[in-house]
């Protein structure tokens, strides 16, 4: 009996004891460099260039409007805790508590600066202030992939040549991409190319994407400025309504994340005044993405939309 008694006892000690060690035993660290991004955008770029190396996240997710983003729960704790943070800048992210957290961060970096040093003639500027929405000019979003993959070098030698890879690797589909939308939307003659959206997000791929000429100031247009939160007028309305009228533009595009109220006001004057304007099926993604939609999944949809609008408003007008 006592010879039992001891080998019992000493059973529960080793359980309790593993138990315990269960327990107490600290997670293994991870050596993988922890980065945040503000914008799914930016993300992207950061995880393709990063992979397996890194522990990428996204501030901003879903279908949100990162103009006004604000910071909310956790949101500190996951900047706190990483090890550098890319943001878009350019006036982009003007929520007063991100902005304020982003200026007073050492290791938080706007990529935008680097275009205005690097490439200041590739900027576009409405009423003074800078349109932040370069990621819809693929071969001018190409050029923020060097200063990402050199400052994650930096912080992470080792891997350095693998990052270097895997940023020619993403330039290279930037490239493929950029050229199958221009070839794509070349199809339809360049004077029945006139795009009206929700708010000023499109002009880089206006420019890049919609007219060649030179003239791509004239070729598109929205009732809303570059932050789709702004007060809109009568006079953006009726603004909108002429532009219509005078390019006879029969289709006009909402954005994923923008309201449609507006576009609704615009298709309400056209029909008053006897315009026929009809509201695309699907909606254009300017500032974020949708559905888990990534990059060039957002890039490839809005030309084929674009196109598929086009090609039959133009054979309509050939009937």
């Amino acid at each position: 009996m006592a010879k039992r008694f001891i080998i019992l006892f000493f059973c529960v000690c080793f359980l309790l004891g593993f138990t315990s060690c269960k327990k107490t035993a600290p997670k293994p660290c991870s050596d993988k460099l922890e980065v945040v991004s503000t914008t799914a955008m930016i993300a992207e770029v950061v995880s393709s260039i990063g992979k397996d190396k890194i522990i990428s996240q996204c501030l901003i997710r879903g279908d949100i409007d990162p103009h006004s983003y604000e910071l909310v729960k956790g949101d500190r704790a996951k900047l706190n805790s990483s090890k550098i943070i890319f943001y878009q800048g350019l006036g982009l992210e003007h929520g007063a508590s991100l902005v304020s957290y982003l200026k007073s961060e050492k290791k938080a970096h706007a990529i935008g600066d680097e275009l205005i040093k690097n490439h200041p003639e590739k900027l576009i500027y409405h009423d003074g202030y800078l349109d932040p929405h370069v990621w819809l000019d693929m071969e001018l979003w190409q050029k923020i992939v060097p200063s990402i993959t050199q400052k994650l070098a930096d912080l992470d030698p080792d891997n350095r040549l693998f990052y270097e890879a895997n940023a020619a690797e993403l330039m290279e589909k930037m490239s493929l991409l950029d050229q199958k939308i221009l070839d794509l939307l070349n199809q339809i003659p360049e004077n029945k190319r006139y795009l009206v959206t929700s708010h000023s997000a499109f002009s880089y791929f206006t420019r890049r994407y919609v007219a060649r000429d030179g003239l791509w100031v004239d070729r598109c247009i929205a009732p809303e400025g570059l932050a789709p939160e702004a007060q809109i007028s009568l006079y953006d309305i009726e603004k909108v309504v002429a532009y219509i009228k005078l390019h006879n533009i029969q289709i006009i595009f909402s954005e994923s994340n923008v309201s449609k109220d507006a576009i609704y006001k615009i298709i309400d004057v056209c029909s008053k005044s006897g315009l026929k304007v009809f509201l695309a099926d699907q909606p254009l993604f300017g500032d974020a993405f949708f559905n888990n939609k990534g990059y060039f999944d957002m890039m490839w949809h809005n030309a084929t939309l674009l196109h598929q609008a086009w090609y039959e408003q133009t054979s309509a007008a050939q009937n």
